[in-house]
């Protein structure tokens, strides 16, 4: 029996929210006590962005306490964290890509976007000797959930929320069986 068992008190879907890049599990935050109020367990999971490995294994691990059918929820880099983690995972009924990677079999974050052009966005990362990036603070508020109140954006803004590791954008992903739906941003920024 998973450890989240016990907290599941309806017959309704557990569902788990997966976050992208720069942003924290803090970012569901409006819509968890709503889906909560109609009687779903919700978590949303928090990763370290420290590789792809580690994400999916972070969010396998969540699964794995889980009990009864689970929607996997990403956005962004989200959507490639479960489109892996969905692989083999009990439980997972569906997934839902909400502006996220939902990638082809072998295609890779990279060579997704190879067909639209570049994020302005993309020419301001601070990337380290170690291949982590972060969005320059100069241009942050302008490009990432860029209609959050003052207090929320700084949080997000500060180097406290993980960065992108360079490395991700070039492993192969893809869907792999699972039933899925598409949800898109209609403002072209990043969050």
């Amino acid at each position: 029996m998973g450890i989240f068992a016990s907290k599941r008190t309806s017959r309704k879907a557990n569902i788990v929210f997966v976050h992208g890049f720069w942003a924290d599990g803090s970012g569901w935050s409006k819509v968890i006590p709503a889906l909560q109020a109609q009687g779903h367990f919700v978590v949303a999971a928090q990763h370290a962005h420290t590789s792809l490995a580690d994400d999916v294994a972070a969010t396998r691990q969540l699964l794995a306490e889980l009990e009864g059918p689970t929607l996997l929820v990403g956005h962004s880099y989200g959507g490639f964290v479960i489109s892996e983690a969905a692989n083999d995972a009990p439980g997972v009924v569906g997934l839902v890509y909400i502006s996220a990677f939902m990638l082809d079999e072998g295609e890779t974050l990279l060579s997704s976007g190879a067909n639209f052009p570049p994020l302005e966005v993309f020419g301001h990362l601070l990337v380290t000797g170690q291949g982590y990036a972060w969005i320059d603070p100069d241009v942050f508020p302008q490009n990432f959930a860029n209609d959050l109140d003052r207090w929320r954006h700084a949080r997000w803004q500060s180097p406290r929320c993980p960065p992108m590791p360079v490395s991700s954008r070039r492993k192969p992903g893809g869907l792999h069986g699972s039933p899925c739906h598409r949800g898109r941003c209609l403002a072209p920024r990043i969050a």
